[in-house]
């Protein structure tokens, strides 16, 4: 350390015996370079002569130099002590300074509550503190003059970060080390937007999103600090009958919710919906009738871009589960269908069926999701299986009844055995409409007539049972 010459200077104001003033070379050095103090033993008003050895500018130490007193020669020019450092009875030391600074070198801060305007050039200089502990508070917003910027972090004067966001408050305590000099900067960063949409096909409706926890109508734009992050979450959501849940980000991401980081720049994100019908409303219900084919029912869509109904089935036989299997595509204005494959039984003698009706949404290409109901039943055997063929000839079709056409049904079978012959026609709620045949056959070929001149238009089935074989067939 090299020791330079001796300086003095004058300082005007109150002090006691034991006081520590502190200073610098230069007048109002608010970068607070402070390498001098000095004890007084001189109490009262007035002016005070000081005199101190210059260290070299290398040198951070404080130093006490010789004790004052109000009789040494005044060295004009190299500036005012910055402040008093005091002891009170309670041996609590007084006096210490500090600087407060923003990033942007504006705004304001506070200390221990107390608002300070922050100087552009040089910050804000707050004095005669004790040693605490003291409180820096730092808003979260504040315009820098051309836009609004967000805290980020304290740090003090060697770059060390003491808090960062979201902890606005650094609790500091002074001491001879720090509490002579000490530079505190609140750091800000930019504001960017981040804005959040949904994507329905075929919808102008926008939905809603989830922003950090908090349920918004989309699209949604969120301010979000430079290095900060977002979390987004897609609700599922439901529009005119067709259920809508989040398939895919716009980058290809299926993740839901999603936490988006280290934003850099403006953002807009896109959540893309699949649409598919609810089958809510469906309402499947089964016909009732044991030991006659399986009959589905269920309520037309409500919404009409439902085109089409797929009607699956799978069968649990001797304990197995089957596969799926789609059996018939039924046009919208249908809501029933009659699977002559299967009987209904009274419970599970036989087999155990799962049924699926699955409404096609066009829009989309879409169908609702698999939603099965059990039903009790056995196969139906086919001609081809049983000791009877059926060859059933329609001379009309009463759907389109009253019609000048003749409303007669003839049906053709033949049996390789006498037997006790039964024919019944069936509506499709199950009800018995007719029974044309109940008697002994003798084997060969047999023709009856079907007259449904006094039924309603509609459609209707026939069952043939012979020697414990049956055959369902459409009739009319």
């Amino acid at each position: 350390m090299t020791w330079g010459f001796y300086n003095k200077l004058t300082f005007n104001g109150y002090v006691q015996t034991n006081d520590v003033l502190i200073w610098d070379l230069y007048e109002n050095d608010l970068n607070m370079n402070l390498r001098h103090a000095a004890v007084v033993n001189y109490s009262g008003t007035g002016y005070i002569n000081i005199r101190w050895i210059d260290a070299s500018l290398a040198d951070n130490t404080v130093h006490y130099s010789s004790l004052l007193s109000s009789n040494n020669y005044a060295a004009p020019g190299y500036g005012s002590p910055a402040y008093v450092v005091r002891r009170n009875p309670n041996n609590k030391t007084y006096g210490y300074a500090i600087t407060l600074k923003t990033s942007f070198n504006g705004g304001t801060l506070k200390v221990d509550g107390i608002t300070y305007n922050i100087n552009v050039s040089n910050g804000a200089l707050v004095k005669n503190l004790s040693s605490g502990p003291h409180i820096l508070e730092a808003d979260d917003r504040q315009y820098n003059g051309t836009v609004w910027v967000g805290y980020k972090e304290w740090k003090n004067r060697y770059d060390n970060t003491i808090v960062s966001d979201p902890y606005h408050s650094a609790f500091i305590t002074l001491n001879y080390s720090n509490g002579f000099g000490e530079t505190f900067t609140a750091n800000y960063v930019p504001f960017y937007n981040v804005t959040i949409q949904n994507n329905f096909v075929g919808l102008s409706y926008t939905g809603n999103v989830k922003v950090d926890d908090v349920l918004y109508s989309a699209p949604k734009t969120t301010e979000v600090k430079k290095g900060g992050s977002v979390k987004f979450e897609i609700p599922n959501d439901e529009q005119n009958g067709i259920k809508y849940q989040f398939n895919h980000w716009q980058d290809q991401i299926i993740q839901n919710p999603r936490t988006f980081t280290n934003i850099l720049s403006n953002l807009n994100i896109t959540a893309y919906y699949v649409g598919k019908p609810s089958t809510a409303n469906r309402n499947l219900t089964m016909g009732t009738v044991v030991g006659q084919p399986i009959v589905l029912y269920w309520s037309e869509h409500s919404n009409t871009n439902v085109t089409q109904y797929k009607i699956w089935r799978k069968v649990k036989h001797n304990g197995v589960m089957g596969s799926d299997y789609l059996i018939a595509t039924k046009n919208r204005g249908t809501t029933s269908f009659i699977d002559y494959d299967y009987a209904l039984t009274n419970g599970y003698t036989d087999d155990l069926l799962f049924y699926d009706v699955r409404p096609y949404y066009s829009v989309e290409n879409t169908y609702s999701d698999p939603n099965w109901i059990p039903v009790y039943g056995e196969m139906l055997y086919k001609s081809s299986d049983s000791s009877l063929t059926t060859n059933q000839r329609l001379e009309n079709l009463l759907s389109n009844y009253p019609n000048p056409f003749n409303p007669i049904t003839t049906i053709n079978f033949s049996i390789k055995e006498s037997g006790l012959v039964n024919i019944k026609i069936f509506d499709l709620i199950g009800q018995v409409v007719a029974e044309l045949v109940n008697e002994i056959k003798e084997a060969g070929n047999h023709t009856i007539e079907f007259n449904a001149s006094q039924l309603p238009s509609g459609v209707y089935i026939y069952t043939l049972q012979v020697n414990g074989f049956t055959a369902t067939k459409k009739c009319c």
